[in-house]
């Protein structure tokens, strides 16, 4: 028992107070540096949960706009189906000629100067 009793002593005996002041101090820089580099994890951590947050938001956005497009891709697959069914039923009728310039007064296309007016005063809108 004296023998191993005697090393633990002669060891607490070999670490001066200089030693001890110096593990202190290296043992506070290696805290302090892992405190900063902590801090600095964190900080971009939440940077990224952030920018996270924000990349689902605009998938979000991007699918319901794809649902939107998708539904109206629909409506306008449907209406062409039924314009096309409508001018192959009544393309040689007496009042298939009257029907589609009912149509083309009440709906006139655009010619190529008001298309681009409109083009430029939505263009001045948006800016």
């Amino acid at each position: 028992m004296d023998q191993q009793a005697k090393p633990a002593s002669l060891s607490a005996a070999d670490v001066t107070l200089e030693k001890l002041v110096t593990l202190i101090e290296k043992a506070s820089q290696a805290i302090d540096r892992l405190q900063y580099e902590n801090a600095q994890l964190h900080a971009q951590l939440q940077q990224r949960e952030a920018q996270a947050a924000a990349a689902t938001a605009q998938m979000q956005a991007s699918a319901l706009r794809v649902r939107e497009l998708e539904a109206a891709h629909e409506r306008l697959a449907a209406d062409a189906h039924w314009c096309r069914w409508f001018r192959g039923k009544y393309a040689d009728s007496t009042f298939y000629g009257h029907i589609e310039t009912a149509y083309r007064v009440d709906f006139p296309a655009p010619d190529a100067e008001s298309a681009n007016t409109a083009a430029n005063t939505e263009g001045s809108e948006a800016a």
